[in-house]
């Protein structure tokens, strides 16, 4: 369909002016700077990622080492 132009023609039947804006801006403008009180949930986020991540990692060493100190613990109910 591709390499017939199909898609294409398609494309220009469904979305006819596919070139241009409705009502373009005539001037793009920041009206905000950038700054730390502007960005703050961002760094939440960052923070809060970087603090889940560090739990999911301390569950795991312990669990590991729970789960090695079981492994290579004798039984002691077997009989010898």
């Amino acid at each position: 369909m591709t390499e017939a132009g199909l898609y294409n023609q398609w494309f220009k039947y469904m979305v006819p002016n596919i070139s241009s804006c409705v009502s373009p801006p005539s001037k793009i403008t920041v009206s905000t700077s950038l700054s730390l009180a502007n960005l703050w949930g961002m760094f939440v986020v960052l923070v809060g990622g970087h603090a889940l991540a560090l739990l999911v990692l301390c569950t795991e060493l312990i669990t590991s080492h729970i789960l090695q100190a079981r492994a290579t613990q004798p039984d002691s109910c077997l009989p010898c």
